[in-house]
C-alpha cells in the first residue's frame, strides 16, 4: 500500500473507533431522542455516517452498496425524515460497517496516481478521489463530534 493510501487509511481507522466510542452507553430510546440543540436524533446521525461512507464508495468504484431508500433519509439537507422512517438501528450499523470496510479495501488497491485521478462518478465537489477521502475524514469527525455532545446533553457518563 501507498504511503498517502496508508495515511488514509489510518485516518478512517481513527473515524470508525471514535464513532464507536463515542455512542458507547447510546440505549434504545436514546437513539431516537430529539435533543435541544441538535437538528437530527444520533440514529440519523449514525445513519447518515453509513450512508455517506456507502455514497462516497459509490463515488469512488462506481458500485452501489446501498438501497435506494438510505439517499431520501440521510442525504445532506434531508433531516425532515421522521424517527419512525429511519431503519432499525442494527440496519445503520450494518452498512456503515460495510461502507467502511469497501473504502479501505479501495484504499489496499489504490496507486497514489489514481487516488489524484478524478471519481468514478464525477462531483463538483470533488476534483479527485484524494479530495473524497479528505472531506470524509472531515465530516465523520463533524458528526462523531455531534454524537459526543449529544451524550453530554444527555447526561451520560464522561468517557474522556
Amino acid at each position: 500500500m501507498n504511503q498517502m493510501a496508508l495515511t488514509l487509511q489510518k485516518g478512517l481507522e481513527k473515524s470508525n473507533l471514535f464513532l464507536k466510542f463515542f455512542t458507547t452507553g447510546l440505549e434504545g430510546p436514546d437513539w431516537t431522542r430529539e435533543l435541544e440543540g441538535f437538528p437530527n436524533s444520533a440514529l440519523w446521525t449514525l445513519g447518515h455516517i453509513a450512508y455517506s461512507r456507502a455514497y462516497f464508495y459509490e463515488l469512488l468504484s462506481g458500485k452501489k452498496i446501498y438501497q435506494d431508500a438510505w439517499k431520501s433519509w440521510f442525504e445532506y439537507g434531508s433531516p425532515h425524515t421522521t424517527v419512525e422512517q429511519l431503519p432499525p438501528l442494527q440496519e445503520c450499523w450494518t452498512l456503515a460497517q460495510i461502507g467502511f470496510d469497501h473504502l479501505i479495501d479501495f484504499l489496499s488497491n489504490v496507486s497514489e496516481e489514481d487516488l489524484l485521478s478524478a471519481p468514478y462518478i464525477a462531483s463538483s465537489s470533488f476534483a479527485t478521489k484524494l479530495d473524497l477521502f479528505i472531506h470524509l475524514t472531515h465530516h465523520e469527525a463533524h458528526h462523531t463530534g455531534s454524537l459526543s455532545m449529544m451524550r453530554r446533553v444527555m447526561g451520560k457518563e464522561k468517557l474522556v
